[in-house]
């Protein structure tokens, strides 16, 4: 069972199964992000729908982005073939 962020490592040796389960789901329940972390997660994989006021200015941002991504990978490739 991972038991921190730090990839520590425990062997549950000799222990009954039951409480061996009971274990894993208290070190599992580790593992997920709290509410707001979830709430986050979830504003940034489900960005405004078409209609919600802040969808235009999401749009023009994420476009903004990809256009620099791609002008600096031009410049990346230009680079390394040259």
């Amino acid at each position: 069972i991972p038991t921190t962020e730090l990839d520590s490592y425990m062997e549950l040796v000799g222990i009954d199964p039951a409480v061996r389960d009971q274990l894993y789901k208290l070190a599992s329940s580790h593992l997920c992000s709290n509410v707001p972390g979830q709430i986050m997660t979830s504003l940034m994989v489900n960005g405004p729908k078409p209609g919600d006021v802040s969808y235009q200015s999401h749009e023009a941002e994420k476009k903004a982005i990809f256009q620099s991504l791609k002008r600096r990978a031009k410049i990346a490739t230009a680079g390394l073939n040259s």
